[in-house]
């Protein structure tokens, strides 16, 4: 039922605008510094996606990072990628906390556009994705399907959409711009194949009450890669070397 989801994505955003307005508007929370982000978007539809994570879109990828308070140029807009990690050295640093053995240094929140390849993977190295100069592309990097998903996705399959005009993806000009597919391709291609192995993988001890908290979260018991080694391997892509 269509209208029942989005009925309840919307009653879930309007509870926590009541919750959270009055918190905003405390003296402490307006005297200090805020950000708002999230890890990743959601899909409502689009590429045949529904209420899920997956995929690398800009449903999935254009999150958007504000921040608020003393010392935060006001008005400014970037466009430039973040990362997560980033954030909270930046906080620290508008605290005046010290912040140098944060394991990454804060943001410069005046930057102007960085004009760089953007890399993403999906989660469980089920694809890939590069964009650059207001174009996405798109690499299953295994055979898959995923629930909530209407469609099957074959692993080397490519897409290819120009954002700045397409936001939303729904037109894939992978087969009428073949040269720049192959291009970003490529470029892809060599960023999976000089990434690490183990990926973002670590080794930690969880206790049993934090292990069963992160389920009821939904933050364990999903898809780890399948990928033994390289993200890519050299007889997935005869053309690997460009």
């Amino acid at each position: 039922d269509i209208t029942a989801a989005h009925a309840r994505d919307r009653a879930s955003v309007d509870q926590r605008d009541r919750v959270l307005v009055p918190l905003l508007d405390h003296p402490r929370v307006r005297s200090g510094i805020a950000a708002l982000t999230a890890d990743h978007g959601e899909s409502f539809g689009r590429n045949r996606m529904w209420w899920t994570h997956h995929g690398l879109y800009r449903d999935q990828l254009h999150v958007p990072l504000s921040v608020v308070g003393p010392g935060v140029p006001e008005g400014v807009i970037v466009d430039a990628p973040v990362r997560m990690i980033d954030v909270g050295a930046t906080l620290l640093r508008l605290a005046g906390i010290p912040h140098e053995e944060h394991p990454s240094p804060p943001l410069d929140l005046a930057a102007t556009e960085v004009r760089e390849p953007r890399f993403a993977q999906g989660f469980g190295g089920l694809k890939a994705a590069v964009e650059y100069e207001g174009w996405l592309l798109v690499m299953n990097l295994q055979d898959h399907e995923v629930f909530r998903v209407d469609r099957t996705f074959e692993k080397g399959a490519l897409e290819l959409y120009r954002i700045e005009v397409d936001p939303g993806c729904s037109d894939d000009l992978s087969a009428r711009e073949p040269e720049r597919t192959e291009r970003m391709r490529a470029a892809l291609v060599r960023w999976l194949g000089n990434a690490d192995p183990n990926g973002f993988a670590t080794a930690f001890n969880v206790s049993d009450a934090a292990r069963k908290r992160l389920v009821e979260l939904g933050y364990v018991g999903n898809a780890e890669s399948t990928n033994d080694g390289a993200w890519w391997s050299e007889g997935d892509d005869a053309d690997e070397s460009r």
